[in-house]
């Protein structure tokens, strides 16, 4: 199984990035790069998340703890659940109108849950 350092390697040469260019991306020395793909040091948190942003891929898959890609969706630059992903696609695709509508109808859900859940604590 692939580690970190050879999937740093793999999915940079994937997106068609020399070492400087993805150091560019991250605020880092085109060293940086190279030093984590010959194994000598590793990315930090902060850095992880960002090269799994640009890769396009979860951190179980960057780190080499999974077999296959999986691709993270990312809102805002946050990833977002499956469901969320599929929300935000179905609303991509909507007018104004429509999209108040659908604004109006999620407001209504959650005040719906929430009477539910004020009445299970009176019981």
């Amino acid at each position: 199984m692939p580690n970190i350092r050879e999937n740093i390697r793999a999915f940079r040469t994937k997106k068609g990035l020399k070492q400087s260019e993805l150091g560019e991306l991250l605020g880092k020395a085109p060293s940086v790069i190279a030093n984590w793909e010959a194994g000598t040091n590793r990315p930090d948190v902060g850095s992880i998340e960002k090269l799994c942003s640009i890769f396009e891929v979860d951190a179980n898959t960057l780190l080499g703890w999974s077999k296959q890609e999986r691709p993270v969706t990312l809102y805002k630059g946050k990833p977002v659940g499956e469901m969320t992903a599929m929300a935000l696609a179905a609303v991509e695709n909507l007018n104004e109108e429509e999209a108040v509508k659908a604004m109006e109808f999620i407001q209504f859900l959650k005040s719906q849950r929430s009477k539910e859940t004020e009445g299970r604590q009176i019981d």
